[in-house]
């Protein structure tokens, strides 16, 4: 008979994050290798403002490089949601903390869609 694992708990993003994400930052995603950083830009990291939550933070990874960020503008008040967002809970270090990974991301209010290529 097995245990439960942490990593098998289900997440209930709207419940957790609440419904509004303003994104504040764009960034690459690298590859790693041995545990260093390469030059290979493998997506893009997506920091939002998570006003239900006491404006936290959360970073999101969304894999592939195509037109990601072209439809979004930093700064003001760009609201967005992501396709099939799944948060993951880890412990490392005495430390806990949430990951988060999508497929791509929305432009709420618009049906632009950038980041899943």
């Amino acid at each position: 008979m097995s245990k439960l694992n942490f990593r098998d708990l289900v997440v209930d993003n709207e419940k957790t994050l609440g419904r509004e994400m303003i994104l504040i930052e764009v960034a690459d995603t690298y590859r790693y290798a041995d545990n260093e950083r390469t030059s290979d830009v493998i997506g893009k990291t997506y920091t939002v403002l998570l006003p239900e939550r006491g404006c936290a933070t959360l970073a999101v990874k969304v894999p592939g490089t195509g037109n990601a960020g072209t439809n979004l503008k930093v700064g003001g008040v760009q609201r967005v949601r992501f396709q099939n967002l799944t948060l993951t809970p880890y412990a490392m270090n005495g430390r806990s903390g949430v990951s988060a990974k999508a497929t791509g991301i929305i432009v709420v209010g618009n049906d632009a869609k950038a980041g899943n290529g």
